[in-house]
């Protein structure tokens, strides 16, 4: 069921054609009415990386060479193939991979050697094993009929290790969305997830939509409905958005900071003469789904990112697009502080977003960035927030904290204050995706807890740890990994 959040009001909206529906989003009038925290905006500066590699299609970060920072990884398709960019104190250092066609990629540690590997599709699924010796290629999966969509990797079974998630296209017979069990002996066993979904499938995202902590998979497009999800382990379509024509870009974070995950898309709806495309966030409600339109100034939604980007824990976005009818491009930073309120970054540069995080490893969120032939950095600068009216907490209120901060190695959790009922921590990365959750139940009030926080399979980066308490209180705080 879908709801509309307006000023005023919410409303329940049933049998509404798309017209119907867009008069209806245009007189409601839309408010993202969040938690109001007034702070400073960040502010960063732009520095010229590297060049890139000709028709680069995809660009990841990770530490590659495991040596504690990030590195780049790009994908080139079949102009340039894979490479990636080593990050050397100050300098970047070019290492190509493969000179093989590649399309999809993902970045995981694949034999559970603390290595990031690479995972990416040709007519098959291939597997680029990076050994201390060098790269080793292996053929997973051949395809024979379809081509792959898309790729990606969640702990479907539970067991620990990721699963691949693949959607394979098949034209106009349609999409087949399966997953591929990866055991500790390294088999793969193949699972059907749905046979029937639409061609040319716009995206689908993973995250534990139903709290059950087990990750469930969101399609911006079924055979019944446009945007869905769809529950592990049974995979039953819950319908999220019918009166969209289909979702992309989908991702998932807690933009509401409720403890639950919601999603942020482009919304397309069909209409004559021109499609309307909506940036939107659905927030996560026991009765469906309430969708909010993030306001925009341009009809072209272009590119975003959601993440945790200033200090205030709330989810913003990184929106780069331009103006159709001026020709006026810019990279935008999106302010979650009760409303989304935008402040423009760059203007008149073309760039294409590729990651938000601590490229520089100084705990501040940074963003990359590429205009085709060079890769930029936006370095947020240290200490340029700070919050303009802070309220000193109660001693009631509960605090959370991680020592050390920066972490290298083991580190310790600690809670104090006010805690009572069930209590449940969550840790996310910096695009918001769940990397780790831990439940404590029937807490009694008062007190202080402290636990080890599990650092091991976590890569360098910043990550936001938040604790949710059956009292309706909260608590988080950011924490920087260093390898």
């Amino acid at each position: 069921m879908l709801y509309i959040a307006g000023s005023d009001s919410l409303r329940r909206v049933n049998d509404m054609n798309t017209n119907t529906l867009f008069r209806v989003l245009c007189l409601v009038g839309f408010a993202v009415m969040l938690p109001v925290v007034s702070i400073s905006q960040p502010t960063f500066e732009v520095e010229e990386l590297t060049w890139t590699p000709e028709f680069n299609h995809v660009t990841l970060l990770a530490d590659v060479d495991v040596d504690g920072d990030l590195d780049i990884v790009a994908n080139s398709g079949q102009y340039n193939g894979l490479s990636w960019i080593e990050q050397a104190e100050g300098e970047w250092i070019h290492h190509q991979i493969s000179d093989f066609d590649q399309y999809e990629m993902v970045v995981d540690d694949l034999n559970n050697d603390g290595r990031p590997d690479i995972l990416t599709s040709t007519n098959g699924l291939m597997a680029w094993l990076n050994l201390p010796q060098g790269w080793v290629y292996v053929v997973l999966v051949n395809l024979y009929e379809g081509y792959v969509n898309d790729i990606k990797v969640a702990d479907l079974s539970g067991d620990g290790i990721n699963d691949i998630i693949i959607s394979e296209g098949f034209g106009n017979d349609g999409t087949e969305l399966y997953w591929y069990e990866r055991r500790p002996d390294n088999e793969l066993v193949y699972h059907l997830i749905r046979d029937n979904l639409p061609p040319y499938l716009p995206d689908f995202v993973t995250g534990d939509i139903d709290g059950d902590g087990d990750p469930d998979i969101v399609v911006g497009e079924s055979n019944t409905t446009s945007l869905a999800w769809l529950e592990n382990p049974t995979w039953t379509i819950h319908e999220i958005d019918a009166d969209s024509d289909y979702a992309s870009q989908l991702q998932v974070i807690d933009v509401d900071e409720d403890g639950d995950l919601d999603i942020i898309g482009v919304a397309v709806e069909y209409a004559w003469p021109d499609d309307i495309y909506s940036l939107v966030w659905w927030e996560r409600h026991p009765g469906g789904f309430i969708r909010h339109i993030i306001p925009v100034s341009t009809t072209y939604i272009g590119q975003f990112i959601a993440g945790y980007v200033d200090d205030d824990g709330h989810a913003d976005i990184i929106r780069a697009t331009y103006d159709e009818f001026t020709g006026d491009q810019m990279v935008a930073h999106y302010f979650n502080e009760g409303e989304f309120s935008a402040e423009v970054l760059v203007f008149n540069d073309d760039y294409t977003l590729h990651a938000l995080d601590d490229l520089d490893g100084d705990g501040f969120t940074d963003i990359v960035t590429d205009d085709s032939d060079y890769y930029y950095a936006f370095y947020q600068q240290p200490g340029a927030w700070v919050r303009e009216s802070p309220t000193a907490a109660q001693p009631s209120e509960p605090t959370l904290s991680v020592i050390p901060n920066p972490v290298n190695g083991t580190a310790t959790i600690n809670l104090t204050g006010h805690l009572a009922g069930n209590l449940e921590l969550k840790l996310y990365d910096s695009l918001g995706r769940q990397v780790w959750t831990h439940a404590l139940p029937g807490v009694m009030a008062g007190g202080n807890i402290r636990l080890a926080l599990p650092t091991k399979n976590l890569a360098s980066g910043v990550y936001m740890l938040r604790a949710v308490m059956g009292n309706n209180q909260t608590a988080q705080t950011r924490i920087v990994v260093l390898k």
